[in-house]
């Protein structure tokens, strides 16, 4: 007797998830809403969830009857597709598209499931699959003009081209009704086509150039907003930024219809348009979408954007020269946008620049696009990839995927060897570390050690002529620019400048964490042990690949150029892990830094290894790949309210753009935060802009860049954030070089009360950057607390214009300083180097338990050490040393730990203490009732100080 469930073992993998996405959407729908609301009880029974109102037998009817209603589904649709499928007679690469379509259905559901609302993108997954069912029956039917629809490219074009249609209809009507707008679009298209090609026996080709200037809706749509902006903001309402779209498509239609009239040029054919023009114009409609707001909501953070904002005052208020003269911390990615947005609508000291931040992301999907693209050849899967794909900026991550045009260039060459190739390589590892910091180290580490592994396993022939001559090229080049920056600001300023950027970045001891976890679960050893212990063992297994001739010459150039990005990614994932290491870690919250590319490099090179079992759907499977790594490795949780494509959709800035713009010529494109100003700013801008000239300025010792920008004066020193990034002695010396009370009579020395930047991970600003406190001790008094700042200013300057503010007594409260482990190595560096640049001024051995004098050290020492010896026999302890004032009452503390391991001797600075310098500290005492241990104590003066 046949089984009548025997068809099933005919069912190909498409058609099984094709059902399992449309069993699971059914279910989703069906229980979205499921709650375990306890009704009533069979029989009386008094428990924590009957408390609660909760029903436990719903709870768990919930679970199996799921499953079953899952079973008896999957089975119904099986039957439905598998029949369906097989009326239609679906081809091979039909049967790819489908595949991909339910397996990113299956995982948005899942996101679904998890609580972060993707309802409108999987009914989009939805449509798109039946629709894509529906074109396949039509082309693979008999009917002979629908026969067209036989080219993939048609269908995916159309799609596309509704998107941009759906995303014109939102730019004119402001609705919020995307899923009806864009099914109507896409069946409007998909009619076109084949009555145009009937009616005007036009081809496939014509017809597709007739939709041509729809691909650049998205572009006008930007253009049309700004240059309306531009007009508001010169006092002009000649056009409102619908008609001006409007108009700049008819005249974008005719110049284009125009010239391939006039121009008789060979039409390119659909897949090139989709490939080069189509899919870009949707990632950049989408873009604006997600991304760009023309009305921004002001952002009141005071810390990193003083980055950005610090550097584009530098350069349109102070005629300063990105690296030449200042320097921000995440290098020109933070600044060029800025830049162009002010010179196209002038720099007036506002927070506007941010709306052109969407460039960053644009770059990055495009990027991703292109990317995909030249990996698997598949435009329209790398274009669904990168709108679908719920994890892209964890995965490809933000900043290191531009480490793939290195990458890139090196495939170049190995296919053919020129000196320009070469110097594009080192030329853009140059550019990728101006762009930022962590990119171009991580492009510089991997590119470096991905050549090695090519030169090794004789994967590229290297023509050192053609080597040294790009080197030799790239060189000149960056002469050429040093000797301008010589000419223009001198050869001593441009080398501190870059002495000064070099302690920076090389600062890892200043920004790392004590503990980069608050505690160790098993995760934390996956994600910093086990992870990357596969990484190196990835690296191992393709370099051994690569060495082994043999095992590759069967293997596509395709399948290739996977196994040596996956090589490529894991080496980056490698090289930036330091940031993990370091501090961007589960201290943080935080597992990307350590893991970042490590997802993609394993997925690709799981790609190459069932390379030939997933032919047709090597996208699909990366896809598949990616999403499950993620999920599965992801150890904090992933839970924002909306995911990408709906939050595109619900919260986008067209739905109310006309609202927010309708105070035209009166507009501001950033809105104002009036309770922040008062708060915050108000009083702080009037009082700078009231008693300090337009050549005078302020420094920021609170750790508030954003200051220098709200009140539009220049940061001293060479980095935007000039406090934060002098990280060392050298750099602080070299940021006290532009300081002085004549040209910066004022001092911003802490928040009231104080904030997390005042002492930034518990290391209090005075004890961190000791230099630049005691030189403002030395030359500056406290004076008020404005704006929730104590203000201090220079011993001699006059105040034009006293506001009834209240005094700055605070400085006169007990601060702590503890030292801990720091007094053992302060004594190793200066022992190392001999004490050079410190004089001894006073020694005392004994009456070590009481009070010792420093009256008149103190007076004559500002810049001053202590040195503690102990005998050797000394214990393990927390020492602590109390400044007094001459009535014994207690100022400042000091302590700091000592350790046999040690050794026997400690220094603290002394001197990095207010009270040392006002003249209140007279004496100081150790507290502490074992002090025999207690040999001797010596001050030093640092002699780099000498008056």
């Amino acid at each position: 007797m046949r089984n009548a469930f025997s068809y099933l073992l005919q069912v190909k993998s498409f058609t099984f998830f094709t059902a399992l996405f449309v069993s699971l959407l059914i279910l989703q729908v069906i229980y979205q809403n499921a709650d375990f609301e306890l009704v009533e009880m069979n029989k009386l029974i008094i428990s924590q969830a009957t408390a609660d109102g909760v029903s436990i037998q719903s709870r768990i009817d919930l679970f199996y009857g799921l499953i079953f209603r899952l079973i008896a589904l999957l089975l119904i649709n099986l039957t439905v597709f598998h029949f369906v499928f097989e009326q239609i007679g679906i081809r091979k690469f039909q049967k790819s598209v489908l595949f991909l379509l339910s397996s990113a259905g299956i995982s948005i559901l899942i996101l679904q499931v998890i609580g972060v609302k993707t309802e409108v993108l999987i009914h989009l997954i939805f449509f798109v699959l039946i629709y894509k069912i529906v074109i396949y029956g039509l082309a693979n039917s008999k009917i002979k003009s629908l026969k067209l629809f036989r080219a993939e490219v048609l269908s995916n074009s159309i799609l596309a081209y509704g998107f941009l249609g759906y995303f014109a209809v939102l730019y004119l009507t402001g609705t919020d009704l995307f899923l009806m707008i864009y099914i109507l679009s896409v069946f409007f298209l998909t009619a076109l086509f084949p009555l145009l090609k009937y009616f005007t026996k036009f081809s496939i080709r014509q017809i597709n150039y007739l939709l041509v200037p729809i691909i650049f809706l998205s572009v006008l749509s930007f253009l049309s907003i700004e240059m309306v902006m531009f007009q508001y903001q010169k006092g002009y309402d000649i056009l409102g930024y619908r008609k001006l779209y409007l108009l700049l498509f008819l005249v974008f239609s005719i110049v284009f219809y125009g010239i391939i009239y006039f121009k008789k040029k060979t039409l390119k054919n659909a897949s090139s348009i989709f490939r080069k023009v189509l899919a870009p114009s949707v990632i950049i409609a989408y873009c604006l979408l997600i991304y760009y707001f023309p009305i921004a909501i002001h952002n009141t953070e005071m810390f990193e954007l003083g980055n950005p904002a610090n550097a584009l005052m530098n350069v349109f208020k102070f005629g300063e020269i990105p690296f030449v003269d200042f320097m921000s911390s995440h290098m020109f990615s933070e600044q060029w946008y800025g830049i162009i947005y002010s010179l196209i609508f002038g720099y007036d000291n506002s927070l506007d620049f941010q709306i052109y931040f969407f460039f960053n992301r644009l770059l990055f999907l495009l990027v991703v696009y292109v990317v995909l693209n030249k990996l698997f050849k598949k435009p329209a899967f790398s274009l669904l990839f990168v709108l679908v794909f719920p994890f892209l900026t964890e995965v490809f991550s933000n900043d290191l995927i531009f480490c793939l045009l290195p990458f890139f260039i090196v495939q170049n060459i190995v296919k053919e060897s020129k000196s320009k190739l070469y110097f594009y390589l080192f030329g853009s590892v140059i550019l990728l570390i101006v762009w930022k910091i962590d990119t171009g180290y991580a492009a510089l580490v991997s590119t470096f050690f991905y050549f090695i592994f090519l030169a090794i396993t004789q994967s590229i022939k290297v023509n050192w002529k053609h080597l040294l001559k790009g080197f030799l090229f790239t060189v000149s080049i960056v002469l050429a620019l040093l000797l301008s920056a010589i000419l223009l600001r001198g050869g001593e300023t441009i080398l501190e400048n870059f002495k000064t950027a070099l302690h920076y970045v090389s600062g890892n001891q200043a920004h790392g964490y004590t503990e980069i976890a608050h505690n160790y679960p098993h995760q934390f050893f996956i994600s910093y042990f086990f992870l990357p212990l596969i990484s190196v063992l990835s690296v191992l297994y393709i370099g051994f690949r690569l060495w082994k001739k043999e095992s590759l010459l069967n293997i596509k150039k395709a399948d290739l150029l996977i196994l040596h990005a996956s090589l490529f990614f894991f080496l980056i994932s490698l090289a930036n892990a330091q940031r993990g290491i370091v501090r961007h870690g589960y201290a943080e919250n935080n597992d990307g830094a350590i893991i970042t590319t490590f997802y993609v490099a394993l997925a690709m090179l799981m790609v190459f290894l069932f390379r030939n079992h997933v032919v047709k759907n090597r996208l699909t499977f990366f896809y598949v790949a990616c999403f499950s790594l993620f999920l599965i490795f992801r150890f904090f949780p992933y839970q924002p309210a909306y995911g990408t494509f709906d939050k595109a959709i619900k919260k986008n800035a067209f739905i109310s753009l006309n609202v927010d713009i309708a105070a035209k010529t009166e507009l501001r494109r950033t809105k104002a935060n009036h309770g922040f100003y008062h708060a915050q700013l108000k009083d702080f801008k009037n009082f700078v802009d009231d008693n300090l000239t337009e050549e005078e300025t302020f420094l920021d010792f609170s750790n508030t860049p954003m200051l220098y920008y709200y009140s539009g004066k220049k940061v001293p020193g060479y980095f935007c954030q000039n406090l934060q990034n002098s990280i060392d002695d050298f750099s602080q010396l070299q940021l006290l070089k532009s300081v002085n009370p004549q040209d910066v009579p004022m001092v911003v020395f802490s928040s009231y009360p104080k904030s997390w930047f005042d002492e930034t991970d518990g290391i209090p600003n005075s004890m961190r950057y000791y230099l630049v406190a005691e030189y403002i001790y030395k030359n500056y008094e406290p004076y008020a607390i404005i704006s929730n700042k104590r203000i201090w200013m220079a011993k001699d300057f006059k105040i034009k214009k006293d506001y009834n503010s209240l005094k700055d007594t605070v400085s006169n409260v007990p601060v702590e300083y503890n030292y801990k482990k720091t007094a053992h190595f302060i004594h190793e560096f200066y022992q190392r180097n001999e004490f050079e640049d410190l004089e001894k001024i006073s020694e005392w051995k004994s009456g070590l338990n009481q009070p010792i004098s420093i009256r008149k050290s103190s007076k004559k020492t500002s810049n001053a050490y202590l040195l503690f010896e102990f005998s050797e026999d000394f214990e393990t302890s927390t020492k602590s040393l109390i400044l007094q004032d001459s009535l014994g009452n207690k100022l400042d503390m000091f302590k700091f730990e000592i350790n046999k391991k040690l050794g026997n001797k400690y220094m603290i600075r002394i001197s990095n203490s207010y009270h040392w310098h006002n003249g209140n500290a007279v004496s100081f005492l150790l507290e502490d009732d074992n002090l025999k241990e207690l040999e001797k104590i010596t001050l030093f003066k640092d002699a780099r100080f000498e008056d």
